[in-house]
């Protein structure tokens, strides 16, 4: 199979397109498949200043809609692209789990000011809430705002993320140059995006955009298994077996880990629930057993808290 690379303004038209498709003949003399590359050529905005452009932000949990209060109460553009179907898709997967920062720590100031007018009534400022009650509470709350709402687009996975007119062996000028982000429709579906210009459903699509902030976290790219910090090998062939960081172990995933022989690996809090909620349902269903897989000489990270509950609460 032979590929021939065509920059945009020599590709083949079939169509008397602008050089984002193009059509090449399905085999050449000898019989071998061709295949015509094609760069979508992004439009440049007309000068170097940047403040016409929209501010990009990749993630509409806590953190990015918290940074999307603070860009409506500046004037700011923006928009905000979302991998889930909804707002805090990330949180709602352990949405079970309580967290260990109360509502005085969770609450944005500027959101507090743009939700206050809603007559949104702000949680006890002590109470620890579950990541339902985070996003039932709060955050759906601050994504359903106007300002806000209107510039969310769920169901849109960011993919390569560039700067206009720039490769890696180009820096003159890299600084002012807007970035040029390449987005897909999430494969698990739904969402608002998949849009590309006018709404027009696509494959992929483009945006440039004067800045970018990641504010996607870490819930789907979670730290490798591996002391490195990446996945061990053979880790392929049992992936199925292997859950989240945060498994709803006495909820919805019950059924997997009663009974079972159930390995935790790791030494943070998410260990931590994971561990304190086997161990439960270890009293609760027989033949379920624990095994607890640390690098380090000892779990100083979990078993050194002041109230000493991850100590009590699990015994292996």
């Amino acid at each position: 199979m032979r590929c021939n690379a065509a920059a945009s303004d020599r590709a083949d038209r079939s169509d008397g397109s602008d050089g984002s498709a193009s059509s090449a003949g399905p085999h050449d003399r000898n019989g071998d498949t061709t295949v015509t590359l094609i760069d979508k050529p992004a439009p440049v905005p007309p000068g170097p200043r940047l403040g016409s452009l929209p501010v990009a932000v990749i993630g509409a949990g806590p953190v990015g809609l918290a940074t999307a209060a603070n860009l409506v109460e500046r004037g700011i553009d923006f928009r905000i692209y979302e991998g889930g179907p909804a707002v805090a898709s990330a949180v709602a997967a352990w949405g079970h789990i309580r967290l260990f920062s109360p509502w005085a720590h969770l609450v944005d100031l500027v959101a507090r000011r743009l939700l206050a007018p809603t007559g949104w009534i702000e949680p006890d400022a002590a109470d620890l809430p579950t990541g339902a009650e985070l996003i039932s509470v709060y955050l759906e709350r601050l994504g359903g705002l106007e300002a806000i709402s209107s510039r969310i687009e769920t169901g849109v996975t960011v993919e390569p993320v560039s700067r206009v007119g720039m490769d890696r062996t180009r820096t003159v000028g890299r600084s002012l140059a807007p970035f040029l982000l390449r987005m897909r429709p999430t494969d698990a579906g739904g969402g608002t995006g998949g849009g590309g210009p006018g709404g027009v459903a696509a494959d992929t699509w483009e945006a440039i955009v004067s800045a970018l902030i990641d504010a996607s976290g870490t819930c789907r790219c979670p730290n490798g298994l591996a002391a490195s910090g990446i996945d061990p090998l053979g880790l392929e062939e049992v992936a199925g077996a292997v859950s989240s960081a945060l498994p709803d172990v006495l909820g919805t995933e019950r059924l997997r880990f009663a009974g079972r022989h159930a390995t935790v690996v790791g030494a943070g809090h998410s260990a931590a629930n994971a561990l304190i909620a086997l161990a439960r349902l270890a009293g609760e269903e027989p033949g379920t057993r624990i095994t607890w897989a640390i690098r380090n000489f000892g779990a100083v990270r979990v078993s050194s808290s002041r109230d000493g509950e991850p100590r009590a609460a699990v015994r292996l």
